[in-house]
């Protein structure tokens, strides 16, 4: 499959790892020059020199999503400094796995402030930007619990769903600005974030998947590279499960 993505300049959040950083290398692979932007600045560079190792063109960027001028100043930066930008790839997320019962206010804002408002003061900052080019992309990253919801995951279900319900209302916005706005809904997938799942639990919870495995993150990174393609072009508003077929 042709991406048609050579040369465009794609913004990726939660770069440093996990489904950031696997989005980060499989976009830079079709040939997408990567802004990867995290909080952790040394993981973004890490993710940076593999893609240039790999032969691919990516600059790092320390940010933190939560803070609306952080990501407005980033945005302008790359935009100057790489080229106008085609591609915002929302992946920056945090989990609590602390029990609703035991948790407090500072907990769930937390997950709200870097999940969803994390994820809207990216495409605000971003949208205008992104508007200069014709079927550009915004792919966000909601997750399975906003979609159906999870008692093991109640703070992170609403955020997860708060994602899902504001990516419908910007496709509705950025439509007529040939903008693209879609949202990824992962089920478990094995990254830093999910380092709590044991073993035992992950053979436990596999018997749940109808593929009777866990995802990876390349499994969703496939997924935000299809959104970040031209073949995409009249898909928008939509919420995809990768999922294992865990929920249909």
């Amino acid at each position: 499959m042709d991406y048609a993505i050579k040369n465009k300049v794609i913004l990726v959040t939660g770069a440093a790892s996990g489904i950031g950083r696997e989005t980060a290398l499989l976009l830079a692979a079709e040939g997408a020059h990567i802004a990867a932007c995290d909080l952790s600045e040394g993981g973004a560079s890490e993710t940076v020199k593999q893609i240039e190792t790999a032969g691919g063109k990516a600059k790092a960027w320390a940010l933190d999503v939560t803070d609306f001028q952080a990501c407005a100043d980033t945005v302008e930066a790359i935009a100057n400094e790489m080229g106008p930008l085609y591609g915002l790839c929302n992946v920056a997320g945090v989990l609590s796995d602390t029990p609703f019962g035991e948790s407090t206010p500072e907990d769930w804002q937390m997950e709200l402030n870097v999940c969803l408002l994390g994820t809207m003061n990216m495409c605000r900052a971003a949208m205008n930007e992104l508007a200069k080019t014709e079927y550009s992309k915004i792919v966000n990253i909601a997750s399975d619990a906003g979609r159906i919801g999870e008692k093991t995951m109640v703070a992170y279900s609403a955020a997860k769903g708060g994602v899902i319900a504001f990516t419908k209302s910007m496709a509705k916005l950025l439509g007529k600005s040939r903008v693209n706005v879609n949202v990824i809904c992962p089920g478990t997938t094995r990254t830093p974030m999910t380092e709590f799942v044991t073993d035992e639990m992950e053979a436990k919870w596999a018997r749940l998947y109808p593929l009777r495995r866990l995802g990876q993150p390349r499994d969703v990174a496939a997924a935000v590279a299809f959104f970040c393609s031209q073949n995409s072009n009249w898909i928008t508003g939509q919420a995809l499960p990768v999922n294992g077929g865990f929920s249909m």
